[in-house]
Parts: C-alpha cells; structure tokens; sequence
C-alpha cells in the first residue's frame, strides 16, 4: 500500500499536481491545499562514518543528501554489487535523507570501493555520489609449499630443500616464525616498512631439519600457522640468507 501510495505522489509530481481532491471519512470532499515546489537534485551527499574495519565485526554504514526536491532516494553499492535491507529516513522538512545499512566486513572486501548514490526519483540525471575505498584488517592467512625438494637446485647446488612461506595479511606481517616438529628453529622479521621479507639472520644450524615443518605469520590482528610439510630425508642442512624481495623465503641445503 505504501508503495503504491509513493508512486502515485511521485506521478503527482510529475505531472504537475501538487494539490489533490480527497474524501473524508464522512464522505464529505475536500481539496488539499497546492503547494507548488520546484524539483531540485540532491546536493550534497556524504558517507559519515568512516571508522577503522575489523574482519567479522559487524558497522552501521551511514549516508547523508540533502537539498533533493522532492526528497532523494539512496543506494549502496559494494564493488558494483547493490547492498540491500537499507532504512531510510526523511527528516520532518523533507530537506534531508539519512540511510543506514548494517555491514560485515571480509578480507576480500579490502581495497573495494563501496558507494552511496542520491538520486531525485522524479529527475533523470541527478545521482550525486560519495565513495570510499575500504581498508579492512584481518590476520595473516598463510600457506608453505616446498619449491624444490631433495635434488639437484639452480641456486645452491644438489641436495637443496626450498621452502617458501607465502601470507596475505593488513596490516603486513610484522614477524615469521619457522618451526621443525613444534619447536621453534628461526625467526625473520620484515627489514623495512613495505619489504615483506628478510634474509635469515643464522648462518647455520646444527640440528638435522626432517620431519614435520610450518611457518607462522603474525600482525596486530593475530597470528596464524600454515599447514604442516614433512620435508624430505636430507643429510644434515644448513641455513642460507636469501631474499627474493617479495615473499619470505627459506633455503636448506645439505652439506
């Protein structure tokens, strides 16, 4: 009923009736006093609350048009996608329109660009749009594989083990740790602010490295293991420093 109640007005405003003639209750007629408003776009519109995104805790997004004539209809949008199950509120002058819609930010969310559009409903062309490119902090998610196992290695020669500990994380991850069989074997730490990775700071390890193998990555937001690899039966191995300049590798080579 409302919505037909709503087109109806809206047909209203398009054809120029701004007054209407009404029955009341009594059956007696009256007309409802003309008001002739010009139609206006929206002039303003403003995403309001900007705050800090956490992955999994759910915000009220808000969106502000005013100046619409009459008043503006709002939309979101997540990477083109329509959000849906929006409120909508018109304040009593009818100057402002207010929507809200609740949100639950995922990893895959950041960096997407969510939008609020006010359009007047009775004017072709008159979307006003603010937009906001959203930042969304997660733990690391981490995943080891070996890239060449016992045999022979371009880089170091025959008998290498390259093991290579990839994390997708905001904020980036401040520490790896590496772990043989649940104990902690070494630790790399990003060099400098955007440098993911880090040579290794111990020449050599005396330890014989086989058996089950996992890195760990670390940010504020929480640390994560990867999945366990059973490395290979090698001869005893050492460490060597490497770094590719994007992604945290260890090598282990035999002797």
């Amino acid at each position: 009923m409302l919505l037909r109640y709503r087109t109806f007005c809206l047909l209203l405003w398009r054809l120029g009736f701004h007054g209407a003639v009404t029955a009341s209750s009594s059956g007696h007629r009256h007309s409802v006093p003309r008001r002739d408003v010009q139609m206006v776009a929206p002039q303003t519109t403003r995403i309001t609350n900007r705050g800090q995104l956490f992955e999994g805790e759910s915000v009220e997004l808000e969106c502000i048009t005013s100046g619409s004539r009459p008043p503006a209809e709002i939309r979101w949008r997540l990477d083109g996608e329509l959000l849906s199950d929006a409120y909508l509120f018109v304040s009593p002058d009818e100057n402002s329109t207010t929507s809200a819609v609740s949100f639950t930010p995922r990893r895959e969310h950041d960096g997407k660009l969510l939008t609020c559009e006010a359009s007047n409903p009775l004017l072709d062309n008159s979307s006003l749009l603010d937009d906001w490119r959203l930042v969304v902090y997660y733990k690391p998610e981490v995943s080891l594989r070996v890239v060449s196992s016992c045999g022979s290695s371009p880089q170091v020669g025959s008998f290498a083990v390259h093991l290579r500990c990839e994390a997708k994380a905001n904020p980036r991850v401040s520490r790896f740790t590496w772990k043989l069989n649940g104990r902690t074997v070494d630790y790399q730490r990003p060099v400098r602010e955007g440098d993911p990775s880090r040579r290794l700071s111990r020449t050599s390890l005396k330890t014989n490295l086989t058996g089950s193998f996992l890195c760990t990555a670390e940010n504020s937001e929480g640390l994560t293991d990867s999945d366990a690899l059973l490395l290979p039966q090698c001869k005893t191995v050492r460490t060597l420093p490497t770094d590719d300049g994007t992604l945290h590798v260890i090598l282990l080579a035999a002797r």
